[in-house]
């Protein structure tokens, strides 16, 4: 624990040991001996938390060590404004333009998808199919405006925004 402190102090973060988590830990493994040379606080971090099979997790602004199974019961809120993805973009009509080759034969055929967009339903279906989470218990998506508000752990979250980054490459 001193060396976590020790992080926090240079780091000017506030980091909060879980006491239960670390109950689980014998003294033996608490004792980590490392030379680390040009290594970054946080990367320094994961590597002592590792070696003590703890994780962190990250909650209002607060670094948090605790076990992977507390940590992934943290959850957060997070909004995600898909208005982008489901917005359809209105096609007016324009002039008639025929195209002729010089065979006088008829022109072009242009063909236009008639595609609508997904509703805000469509890609709630289909993050709750690809992103695996407990939708319902841990994990919920409600909709507000054409914005999805999912309550959910970090990884999640990170799931989703990999998604709906998916969605939007493909629009």
């Amino acid at each position: 624990t001193e060396v976590i402190k020790d992080f926090a102090k240079k780091g000017s973060i506030t980091i909060v040991i879980d006491k239960k988590a670390l109950e689980g830990v014998s003294a033996d493994d608490r004792k980590i001996t490392l030379e680390l040379a040009d290594v970054k606080l946080g990367n320094a971090l994961n590597i002592v938390i590792d070696q003590i099979g703890l994780v962190k997790s990250y909650k209002n602004g607060i670094l948090y060590i605790t076990t992977k199974e507390k940590a992934q019961g943290i959850v957060s809120t997070k909004t995600y404004d898909v208005r982008d993805i489901t917005m359809r973009i209105t096609d007016f009509p324009t002039p008639e333009i025929k195209l002729k080759a010089q065979d006088e034969a008829s022109g072009p055929d242009i063909i236009v998808p008639d595609e609508d967009p997904p509703t805000t339903d469509d890609i709630i279906e289909m993050i709750e199919g690809a992103v695996t989470a407990d939708w319902g218990n841990t994990a919920k998506i409600t909709v507000a405006q054409g914005q999805l508000i999912i309550t959910a752990p970090r990884e999640v979250h990170k799931s989703v925004a990999n998604l709906l980054d998916q969605l939007r490459e493909t629009k």
